[in-house]
C-alpha cells in the first residue's frame, strides 16, 4: 500500500477539525473525531474520544480511502495528485465508483 502524505492528512485534520463528541456533520450524518462516520452501534451515543483516538480513526478511514485510489486509478500519480484523491475521498465520503473513473484518469493525466 501506498502511504498518503502527510500534508494530505494534515488538510483532512485542517478541513474536518476535531470533535470528541458524536455530532452531525452538514449532511445529516453521525461523525467523530476528525470526520470518521459513525456506524451503527459502534459508539454509544454520549461517547467522549480523545485525539490519539481520533487520529486512530483517521488513520483507518484514510486507509480506506488510499485502497479506493489505487484500486480505481489505474494511472501513475505524483504524491500530490494521491494524497489530494485520499483526502478527496475521506473529507468529502465519495466513492470515486460513482464518478466516471475514465474521466478521473484523463483529467489526471492531463
Amino acid at each position: 500500500m501506498r502511504d498518503t502524505p502527510q500534508d494530505a492528512i494534515d488538510l483532512i485534520k485542517v478541513f474536518e477539525g476535531f470533535s470528541p463528541t458524536i455530532y452531525l456533520c452538514p449532511a445529516g450524518v453521525p461523525t467523530i473525531g476528525f470526520g470518521h462516520v459513525v456506524k451503527k452501534g459502534e459508539f454509544r451515543s454520549n461517547v467522549r474520544i480523545n485525539t490519539e483516538q481520533g487520529e486512530a480513526l483517521l488513520q483507518t478511514d484514510v486507509q480506506w480511502a488510499e485502497r479506493a485510489v489505487l484500486r480505481l486509478i489505474s494511472i501513475p500519480l505524483s504524491d500530490g495528485q494521491y494524497g489530494a484523491l485520499v483526502s478527496y475521498q475521506h473529507v468529502f465520503l465519495i466513492r470515486l465508483a460513482i464518478v466516471r473513473v475514465p474521466t478521473y484518469n484523463s483529467l489526471l493525466s492531463l
